[in-house]
C-alpha cells in the first residue's frame, strides 16, 4: 500500500499542466487554449479548408491580462447585460488582409489619448480603425456598436507570418499596445524548442 501512495503524487504532478498543443512552430500550453481548440471535427463545414483552420484559439483569462497590462479592466459594463468578464481570446487569421487606406485629411481620433483614427464620416454601426506606424497609415482593426454609446473593437496584428485577432471593449482600447506586446511575448516564449 505504501508504494502506491508514493507514486500517486508523482503521477498527479506530471498531469495536464505539462500538456502542449503544437501548431506550426509553436507549442501552446493547454492552459492558454480555448476549449474550442479541441474540437476535432468540422462536421462538413467547408470553412475548414486550410492549415489555418486547424489553428488553436489562444485564451488569456482576464486576471492574467490584468497582471501584465497596467490599467486593464477585468470586467466591463454592458448596458443590456450588466458586468461581463473581459477575457482575451486570440484567433489566428489569414495574412492577406488588405484594406484601402484613406487619406489623412478624412480621419479623426477615435478616442482621446490613443493614436487610433477613424473616418470622419464613418458608418455608425461598424467602422474601420487605423493607426500610424513609423508615419505610415495602416489598418488597426474594426469596431462594432453594441449600444447607443458602447462599442467593441477587433484588433488585428501581424506577427511571424500570421494575423492574430482579438476583441477589445472600448474601456480597454487604450491598453492595446501592452496587450499586443503580451501576446507577442507569449508567442515568442511558446516557440517549440525555445
Amino acid at each position: 500500500m505504501k508504494p502506491f501512495l508514493l507514486l500517486f503524487p508523482l503521477i498527479s504532478l506530471s498531469g495536464c499542466d505539462q500538456q502542449e498543443v503544437a501548431w506550426q512552430h509553436w507549442c501552446f500550453p493547454a492552459e492558454y487554449l480555448s476549449p474550442a481548440s479541441s474540437i476535432a471535427s468540422n462536421a462538413g463545414d467547408t470553412a475548414f479548408d486550410s492549415q489555418l483552420s486547424a489553428a488553436p484559439i489562444l485564451f488569456f483569462p482576464a486576471e492574467y491580462v490584468a497582471k501584465h497590462v497596467t490599467g486593464f479592466r477585468t470586467t466591463i459594463s454592458m448596458p443590456d447585460a450588466g458586468q461581463l468578464v473581459q477575457n482575451l481570446p486570440v484567433n489566428f487569421q489569414p495574412v492577406n488582409i488588405s484594406a484601402e487606406l484613406p487619406s489623412d485629411s478624412t480621419l479623426e481620433s477615435l478616442l482621446p489619448g490613443t493614436d487610433l483614427l477613424v473616418l470622419k464620416a464613418h458608418d455608425p454601426y461598424q467602422w474601420s480603425v487605423y493607426n500610424k506606424k513609423e508615419e505610415k497609415l495602416q489598418l488597426w482593426g474594426s469596431c462594432d456598436l453594441n449600444s447607443k454609446e458602447d462599442y467593441e473593437c477587433f484588433r488585428t496584428i501581424q506577427h511571424d507570418g500570421v494575423n492574430l485577432r482579438y476583441s477589445l471593449h472600448r474601456d480597454n482600447i487604450k491598453n492595446y499596445h501592452e496587450i499586443d506586446e503580451l501576446i507577442i511575448k507569449n508567442l515568442e516564449y511558446w516557440r517549440c524548442g525555445s
